[in-house]
């Protein structure tokens, strides 16, 4: 590989040791005047870990560890897990308050990666209720029983964006927690055995929900002329049928699953960070759309300047799904924050993505490109920025950032090793 490259990934290095204490990994470490995000937040820490543990270091391993312990401590007596807890306090702060769907997702996942790289079964059985309880909160979240989560609007990682509904990246992280959960609960001598079949149903109905291929519906076609997959959706409920008559004129033949879906409305804009998600567990694969998905990225340029933009294309004040609060600090207006803003962490996770579909030549041209990134800086050289301009590739947000750091190293890693670790064994296609 080559020298930037290689720099790169000791330079990730530096930024993770900064960002490590003794409850676990924090989002990001101070530099000048950034103070960044000085505690554990569930999602950056679990995906932080997802790279940084792959360094082979005990004391990262340690940091996953007393992160999902650091979580787990914080877990409601209904099974949530907070957004975050705090450094100094070791107790959630106001943004830990509301409810985010997808931290109890990330904190099975993480507890399923601890297990992966350290075949630590006692921790693991220390924490099997607390897993138990968080699936059971997420479950609760299915509020029409037909298999797919609904989240309020702006409760996961987008909480200044109007995702709402059946948002696709919190289920295809509901899905996956249900896939390990079945393995890890085997692994305690645990009632985990109906996790696997449930799996399965969740997996059926999300693609169901959020694939739209062109097709007709109500039509007095012949009955052998109804294909396997209309079947299975004639099969699932009228209420779905009716949702999909009322999209079907304007989302037939999208070739990637829609972010978003309401009883009223949809989203119209590639989601990154659901489909790269789709792609890397498998789950694109096993229903023959991973090329699809990585074909419209490639196309579109949804991975220029930099891997990789957080939707596309842009949405603007009025399109049907804006909200005037994407104004809020001038976060979200087009090509900034959630707004098709470039995000570092999520581009780690592409190049990741390309090499599970073994587009070898591509991932290593993302991961070139990712070390350009990480090369640049608002103040000095080898920020490991929050996010970039979409459109000018410029630094922004908080520098430092562990989950940028360790997205690269994953990068890093899969390139070099020409497959995923864990991910590929564990979730086959």
């Amino acid at each position: 590989m080559s020298e930037l490259v290689e720099t790169a990934r000791s330079k990730a290095v530096e930024v993770l040791d900064r960002c490590l204490h003794d409850g676990g990994v924090n989002a990001s470490a101070p530099l000048g005047d950034f103070l960044g995000y000085h505690g554990v937040w569930a999602r950056d820490s679990m995906i932080t870990c997802l790279g940084m543990s792959l360094l082979g270091e005990e004391r990262f391993v340690a940091a996953l560890k007393n992160s999902l312990t650091t979580l787990r401590d914080n877990q409601t007596e209904t099974g949530h897990i907070p957004v975050n807890v705090m450094a100094e306090t070791g107790k959630p702060g106001k943004q830990g308050l509301p409810g985010p769907i997808d931290s109890n997702a990330w904190y099975v996942i993480g507890h399923w990666y601890l297990y992966a790289i350290t075949g630590d079964t006692a921790f693991l059985k220390e924490s099997w209720l607390s897993i138990d309880k968080a699936i059971f909160w997420l479950r609760c979240q299915d509020n029409s029983d037909t298999g797919v989560i609904y989240s309020p609007e702006s409760s996961d990682w987008m909480d200044i964006f109007a995702y709402r509904g059946n948002v696709f990246y919190d289920n295809i992280l509901y899905w996956a927690s249900l896939f390990v959960a079945g393995p890890l609960g085997e692994a305690c001598g645990e009632d985990g055995f109906q996790y696997p079949a449930l799996a399965d149903f969740v997996r059926d109905r999300i693609d169901l929900r959020f694939w739209l291929e062109r097709r007709i519906m109500g039509s007095a076609r012949p009955e052998d002329a109804v294909t396997a997959r209309e079947g299975r959706i004639l099969d699932v409920c009228d209420q779905w049928l009716r949702e999909y008559q009322m999209h079907r004129s304007h989302l037939e033949g999208r070739p990637y699953y829609l972010a978003w879906l309401d009883m009223h409305d949809c989203a119209h804009h590639f989601d990154t960070f659901g489909n790269v998600l789709a792609v890397l567990f498998g789950f694109a694969k096993h229903f023959g759309h991973e090329e699809s998905i990585l074909d419209y990225i490639r196309d579109h340029g949804v991975a220029e300047p930099y891997p990789i933009k957080s939707i596309h294309p842009p949405i603007y004040p009025g399109d049907p799904t804006w909200r005037d609060y994407h104004f809020r600090n001038n976060f979200n207006i087009p090509y900034c924050y959630h707004n098709a803003a470039i995000w570092p962490f999520m581009g780690g996770l592409y190049v990741a993505a390309l090499v599970r579909a073994g587009r070898m030549e591509e991932a290593g041209k993302a991961l070139v490109k990712l070390a350009e990134m990480a090369q640049l800086g608002r103040y000095e050289g080898w920020e490991f920025n929050e996010w970039f301009h979409g459109d000018r590739g410029a630094p922004l947000g908080f520098p430092r950032q562990a989950w940028s750091a360790s997205s690269y190293i994953l990068a890093y890693e899969c390139v070099k090793a020409g497959e995923v670790p864990y991910i590929q064994s564990t979730f086959p296609a």
